[in-house]
């Protein structure tokens, strides 16, 4: 007996570490300490060590055709495709602030796709599974697995499978993995969803209101319907990712935070007026789960352009669910500019948020009963330019009398033609004067039309001003990237000492810079994972023909390119895949030449040999004697 006991059922089996310890206690004899030694020294099982997922374990949804969401989905983590370019439905999907951001088909999702097929690769080839008869999981079939490999063909998951202690889980699928309607996964005595693998050789379906955990790597594609939620990652290498009202939360490895659900704060300050007059601001909270908490009114002023300091007036009111709620009334004592700020505190179900200094309808102006001076307000926008570029507006203001106060610029889009609900963008900059503004300058994540809105604050002696959505020279259109096109050569197939490269065509692109980066693979590495074997970067200048630099092979074998285009600011990146057409070349070992064989003769001919050189010498010595 070797003090446990061998059980067919995973989850009963005995961790690694928990074979050595119990040798280590009964280790009072020579047996046991031998028995300590070879548990020690054995390496531990496949499925001990966790998948590395690289620069893709930043993301929380990642596909290699298109990425496609409808409903409020919440995803943490960035939101990529690659090769791909198409993000749709984001908004109303949200990436949650400062846990990801939005890549297509750049430099970040191709690496990220590249270091996906290494962990999928990792996680299929995982030995010795433990096969799940009929692919039955949850209810019908396995209801609680510990740590280790599982194989079968198709798989479904129906009612709840438990995960049951600290380890490794990896699910392999020879086809497709489903879940039924309101399945789950429940993890218990320390297993975590980062540990957690299902490596999908087809497409994975999690059916509506499924509670998922684990990190989901498919092969095609990846659909999440209503409802559904996943603590992990779905990360589908050639095809899309489809949400649909979905929270998906890429695990870290420590307790998963609450997604709090968004909310938005729209304000209204109350009409400017004379000095003896009483303000107040209104604020309208929307949210998605009956939102509780409070909203805090703050008023700067008079002429406190950046909202800095102690406020002038603050008013906090109480929140029962979604709806308008007004601050307080205050009576300024002094004339000038007043600016109002307004916050929602938030809840355990709903995110706080705020306004902003200067936003639109948040300013009043308390006048001294005097006139107030008229101003004038004619804007330009800077020119339209690929998405990647830099955009900005310029406001020119006039007629007034040494005006004070602030210009605030709002930027909707893309494809906001009426300009309204959330800017993409606001800047606002301290007017000291008559004269020409620019806004901070914003790089645009989205290609389309976008749309400025300037506002001049006014002061106690200059009138508001403000131009409106659609007015000429306020529209930017900022282009989508262009599609290149990236086709290979590599030179041909040589001798072991001779030296091979490859050639890229770069198409399609306007005026393409950057960089092509060749890299090669082998000898025999089918799959081109790990570190490759040359590595070579040319600049690009224009579409046209790039040659690597040359690489002499140190071993015979098949090698395999991989060549990518970083892309601009204009030009989106594009990369050829292992195995293309015309990326392999072949090296032989050296042909070593033998030495030709002495000529052979019959016996006949050397008999006749040497009757010629008997012959040859009778001649020669009856010419000797005369």
């Amino acid at each position: 007996m070797n003090g446990w006991t061998d059980s067919t059922n995973p989850a009963q089996r005995p961790s690694y570490a928990s074979r050595i310890a119990r040798a280590a206690l009964r280790c009072g004899h020579l047996a046991a300490c031998l028995e300590l030694v070879a548990i020690a020294c054995i390496a531990s099982p496949a499925w001990a060590q966790n998948v590395s997922l690289g620069t893709a374990a930043d993301f929380g949804v990642l596909a290699g055709s298109a990425v496609t969401n409808t409903g409020p989905s919440v995803v943490t983590g960035s939101v990529g495709v690659a090769p791909g370019t198409s993000v749709t439905g984001f908004p109303p999907g949200i990436i949650v602030p400062s846990s990801g951001t939005q890549h297509s088909a750049d430099a970040v999702a191709l690496q990220a796709q590249s270091d996906l097929t290494t962990a999928y690769n990792d996680a299929a080839g995982r030995p010795s599974c433990t096969q799940i008869a009929g692919g039955l999981l949850g209810a019908g079939g396995a209801t609680t697995l510990g740590p280790g490999v599982y194989c079968m063909g198709a798989g479904s998951l129906t009612g709840t499978l438990t995960l049951n202690g600290a380890g490794v889980y990896i699910f392999q699928f020879g086809s497709s993995l489903t879940t039924a309607s309101a399945s789950s996964i429940a993890l218990t005595n320390g297993a975590s969803a980062c540990g957690v693998w299902w490596q999908v050789t087809s497409s994975a379906t999690i059916g509506t209101s499924t509670a998922m955990a684990g990190n989901i790597l498919a092969l095609t594609s990846i659909t999440l319907n209503t409802g559904s939620n996943l603590n992990g990652r779905a990360l589908a290498r050639n095809g899309a990712v489809t949400l649909d009202s979905n929270t998906i939360t890429a695990c870290s490895g420590g307790p998963v935070p609450p997604v709090l659900i968004p909310t938005t704060l729209n304000t209204q300050a109350s009409p400017s007026l004379q000095l003896g007059g009483s303000i107040h601001d209104t604020a309208i909270l929307g949210g998605r789960l009956s939102p509780t908490g409070t909203i805090t009114f703050q008023l700067f002023g008079p002429d406190n352009v950046s909202c800095t300091g102690t406020p002038a007036f603050t008013s906090t009111v109480t929140v029962a669910g979604d709806g308008s709620y007004d601050s307080a009334n205050f009576t300024p004592s002094s004339a000038g500019v007043y600016r109002w700020i307004a916050s929602y505190s938030g809840d355990a179900a709903n995110a706080a948020s705020a306004t902003a200094c200067n936003d639109s309808n948040e300013s009043v102006i308390i006048s001294t009963g005097q006139t107030l001076t008229p101003t004038t307000l004619s804007t330009q926008a800077s020119s339209s330019v690929p998405l990647g570029g830099l955009i900005h507006d310029t406001a020119t203001l006039g007629a007034g009398v040494s005006p004070t106060g602030a210009i605030t610029f709002h930027l909707f889009g893309p494809n906001n033609a009426s300009c309204t609900g959330t800017p993409a963008f606001t800047s606002t900059v301290t007017v000291a004067g008559d004269g020409s503004y620019n806004s901070a300058s914003f790089t645009p994540l989205s290609a389309g039309v976008y749309r400025w809105i300037a506002s001049y604050s006014g002061d106690a002696a200059n009138a508001a001003s403000t131009t409106a959505c659609g007015d000429a020279n306020e529209s930017v259109t900022v282009s989508a990237l262009a599609s290149t096109t990236l086709s290979t050569q590599a030179s041909p197939s040589v001798l072991l000492g001779g030296s091979i490269h490859d050639t890229a065509i770069l198409g399609a692109g306007l005026s393409p810079t950057g960089t092509i980066t060749f890299q090669l693979f082998g000898p025999n590495n089918v799959s081109c994972t790990g570190t490759p074997a040359f590595t070579s970067a040319v600049t690009v200048n224009g579409n046209g023909s790039y040659n690597s630099a040359s690489f002499t092979p140190s071993s015979a074998g098949v090698y395999r390119w991989i060549a990518s285009y970083g892309g601009d600011g204009a030009n989106a990146a594009s990369v050829t895949a292992c195995n293309d057409a015309n990326e392999s070349a072949t090296i032989s070992p050296a042909v070593i030449p033998t030495a030709s064989p002495a000529p052979m003769f019959s016996e006949g001919a050397i008999f006749m040999l040497a009757a010629l050189l008997v012959f040859a010498s009778f001649i020669a010595m009856r010419r000797h004697r005369r």
